[in-house]
């Protein structure tokens, strides 16, 4: 049997395929590395989950108030009243027990927190019971915050104040005393684990979350987050700019589409107008996070499209000569046809 050997023409086609092949893997790598770094970050995936099996659509919107907000409860009410009537209009109406969107408000301070003499000073997180619907830290002992909390006397530490407080983590139901005033740990929450929240919180080492009454006096609710229906494109998102007293500095985010690959390719080419901020909003670490993760899938994005590059242009290349050759099969045939005729 003759081995055939191949020539310099052959060799060429050959190392070409190959590597065209190999850029194809490489591109595929970080497709599916872009989609796995999409749905890190669960606190961006809300709407999904509240829907349930529901066939209305619902998107997520935050709003991320500027540092000299005065932003209260008492507007956050307001606002619920003004959407509450917008998406009757719309012949929008909750079934009785149950509500048409869920929502969130969140400020930022700093507490002491004592435990017989060990002492803890923490970042406070200011929150309402449905915080933790759209940060769904996962527990380590006990409960989140709830509508439940008449007395508003309980908090929920990280795993970091609860042990330099308690040195262990299982202490739901113990106590802590802030400015003198005891309160019941209901319980305590792992921290975010992925590298961008990781960075995002490396300026609060130790959290605690009260309710926002504890803080209100001293810290002006900076954040606020919703899901609710959008039968219509960007419709929640355009509804919260109407209605929403943002204030002239403030900026609303729809999460539901912050990640699709055209809002990321947008973003990666304006990042050095986006760095010029104006605004000065303080942004909470959650929104740090999501920040730093459209970042790194700008990159994902491009590597994706640069190694797919070569591959496409081989496909392009294989089509125009299969044209060319049914082409030039067609027009003999053709001609065959006549020369019969």
């Amino acid at each position: 049997m003759k081995l055939r050997i191949l020539n310099q023409k052959q060799k060429k086609y050959l190392l070409f395929f190959g590597v065209s092949l190999l850029s194809a893997l490489i591109s595929l790598a970080f497709f599916l590395s872009y989609n796995w770094e999409a749905k890190l970050l669960l606190h961006e995936h809300m709407a999904p989950i509240w829907d349930g099996s529901s066939e209305e659509r619902y998107a997520q919107v935050s709003c991320f108030l500027p540092v000299d907000s005065t932003l209260g409860v008492e507007d956050i009410y307001t606002f619920r009243e003004k959407l509450n009537g917008k998406l009757l209009e719309i012949s929008l109406e909750a079934e009785d027990g149950k509500s048409l969107y869920v929502d969130a408000y969140s400020a930022k301070s700093q507490l002491t927190l004592r435990n017989k003499d060990r002492v803890a000073n923490v970042t406070a997180l200011g929150v309402n019971e449905d915080y933790f619907f759209f940060h769904n830290l996962l527990l380590r002992s006990g409960s989140y915050l709830t509508s439940w909390d008449v007395m508003q006397d309980r908090v929920v530490l990280d795993e970091n104040t609860a042990w330099t407080l308690f040195g262990s983590f299982d202490v739901a139901g113990m106590e802590v005393t802030i400015d003198n005033r005891p309160f019941v740990v209901a319980g305590v929450v792992k921290r975010n684990s992925d590298p961008a929240s990781k960075l995002a919180e490396a300026d609060s080492p130790s959290i605690v979350y009260v309710d926002y009454s504890l803080i209100q006096d001293s810290a002006a609710i900076s954040c606020y987050e919703i899901v609710m229906p959008s039968p219509l494109s960007d419709y929640a998102k355009a509804t919260v700019e109407e209605l929403f007293p943002l204030g002239q500095s403030g900026e609303i985010i729809e999460n539901s589409s912050r990640f699709r690959m055209d809002r990321i390719a947008g973003l990666f080419f304006s990042q050095g107008e986006r760095m010029m901020q104006h605004s000065g909003i303080a942004y909470p670490s959650w929104e740090n996070a999501a920040r730093y993760q459209e970042t790194k899938m700008g990159w994902l994005l491009l590597g994706m499209f640069f190694f797919a590059l070569l591959p496409a242009s081989l496909l392009v290349l294989l089509l125009i000569l299969l044209y060319c050759r049914l082409h030039r099969y067609v027009k003999q045939k053709i001609l065959e046809r006549r020369i019969s005729a």
